[in-house]
């Protein structure tokens, strides 16, 4: 019967019934798109006759001493490479340099590269082990060079090599690039990117690299909406506030994800509605508040320490602020909740008018070292003071707490002494219009929810907050604590 339909409708039906890529996540499996057109031969004619099942490929090449596994998804890479010519490819390949034992890594990269002329989305992640001999990234450099002048219909990029020199300019011949992701700065000699053309724009410093002249390139930038530059050792980045004659205007910005180790004076974003600060000193939040105010943006969002939001001239510089995330520093080593209690007075502000008064949710991420007995019971009344005081406007307040110890039974044994509400504050604060859950995790994962309204199961947060808590716990280098 099914051999009647008509061809097209066949390969329709192909494409609503796979998954949206071909990927070969295991050695026992097959990918789907590969197992229909072995069923029969009219199932063959129409999965080959159509390029969009095989153009969007996922190749995971991680099982270092499984050589078999390795040739095998060798194998079905070319396969699909060559099914999918000559359409344009989506492309997903992750693979290990630890090339002393591992031959098919080169393979599968090379077999990529040779293909760059119909990359419109690539993602190329390069796993770099210890002990690599250097003479194996030289490799790396020659195989990724090859592309160089030989991407002409790439869209977005996402590319993690080990810190290798030699592809600084891989990239500056590439007409209709408008989205890079991953991109590591080595060094600034040489570095080249179609800057003009870029709409999302996302990269980390590495090695002994001026800020400034990082800052430099972006000029050019007048059409980017998304910047990320992130600094992966803050102590080796130089920043030289003099090092330019004028401010750098970014008119289109409107989402930033943004280091101290990029010195905010010489940046201005007037179209910035979500901001996100990583590993930020309180110390040098005034930069931060100076570009705030100069670029005269209405923010919506901010990710930041706790301590940098404490600073009055950034929280007078967010008055439009819809949405806070404040997260506790990896290097802020705190014994109690206290900076929770703080973070919701300073909200509050009783002797004067509430700050961010139009703010709709609340998120902290705070981390808890306990050395002395834990109690919670200011962080509840805190909350319910605030709930109550902007009931028109405020509509979720999420707390998470990461508490360092290891024995579930004495993390359960601290929450059920020190860290559940009373019964009364527990009925009230799941009560009413604003969705509150706190919520204590430990090193075992478990992870207790002392208050959670009904409501606030409801996945209804905006898109720029989705995946807030993991974010959090990137930037405070404790996804131990905060991910599940």
């Amino acid at each position: 019967m099914i051999n009647r339909l008509p061809l097209e409708i066949l390969q329709q039906i192909f494409v609503l019934s796979c998954p949206p890529s071909y990927k070969v996540p295991a050695p026992a499996a097959l990918p789907f798109q590969f197992t229909i057109a072995h069923v029969s031969p009219a199932w063959r004619k129409a999965a080959l006759g159509y390029t969009a099942l095989w153009s969007d490929i996922d190749i995971n090449s991680l099982e270092y001493w499984d050589m078999h596994a390795k040739a095998r998804k060798s194998a079905l890479f070319q396969f699909a490479i060559a099914a999918s010519a000559p359409a344009p490819l989506s492309l997903s390949l992750t693979v290990s340099s630890f090339w002393n034992n591992d031959p098919i890594a080169f393979e599968l990269l090379e077999t990529a590269a040779l293909v760059s002329p119909r990359w419109r989305h690539a993602r190329i992640n390069i796993i770099s082990m210890r002990h690599t001999e250097e003479y194996l990234y030289d490799e790396v450099v020659r195989i990724l060079g090859s592309i160089r002048n030989k991407i002409p219909r790439l869209e977005s990029l996402e590319l993690y090599t080990p810190c290798v020199t030699g592809l600084e300019d891989i990239l500056s011949n590439a007409p209709v690039l408008q989205h890079i992701n991953g991109i590591d700065v080595h060094h600034t000699a040489g570095f080249k990117l179609p800057w003009s053309q870029l709409q999302t724009l996302k990269l980390s410093v590495q090695s002994r690299v001026s800020a400034a002249e990082v800052l430099a390139y972006l000029r050019n930038m007048q059409v980017c909406t998304t910047l990320e530059v992130i600094a992966r050792d803050r102590s080796s980045i130089s920043t030289e506030p003099n090092a330019l004659d004028s401010c750098i205007n970014l008119p289109r910005v409107h989402t930033a994800t943004l280091d101290i180790s990029l010195p905010f004076a010489l940046l201005s974003l007037p179209s910035l509605q979500n901001l996100f600060i990583g590993r930020m000193l309180a110390q040098d939040s005034g930069p931060l508040a100076d570009m705030l105010v100069r670029s005269r943006t209405m923010l919506s969002t901010l990710f930041c320490p706790e301590t940098v939001f404490l600073d009055q001239r950034v929280a007078s510089a967010c008055s439009s602020l819809l949405h806070l995330v404040a997260y506790t520093r990896i290097e802020e080593r705190c014994t109690s909740l206290a900076p929770v209690e703080t973070v919701l007075e300073w909200l509050h502000n009783p002797n004067d008018s509430p700050r961010c008064p139009q703010l709709e949710s609340l998120h902290i991420v705070h981390y808890v070292e306990p050395w002395d007995p834990l109690s919670a019971d200011g962080v509840f009344a805190w909350v319910d003071i605030l709930r109550q005081a902007r009931s028109n406007t405020l509509k979720r307040i999420n707390i998470v707490v990461g508490i360092d110890v290891y024995d579930p039974v004495a993390f359960a044994h601290t929450i059920e002494q020190s860290l559940r509400p009373s019964l009364e504050m527990q009925e009230r604060l799941e009560r009413g219009p604003c969705a509150v859950d706190i919520v204590f995790s430990g090193r075992s994962m478990v992870r207790q929810h002392v208050i959670r309204n009904a409501e606030s199961e409801h996945d209804d947060l905006p898109e720029i907050l989705r995946g807030w808590e993991e974010r959090c716990a990137v930037f405070s280098n404790r996804v131990d604590l905060f991910v599940e």
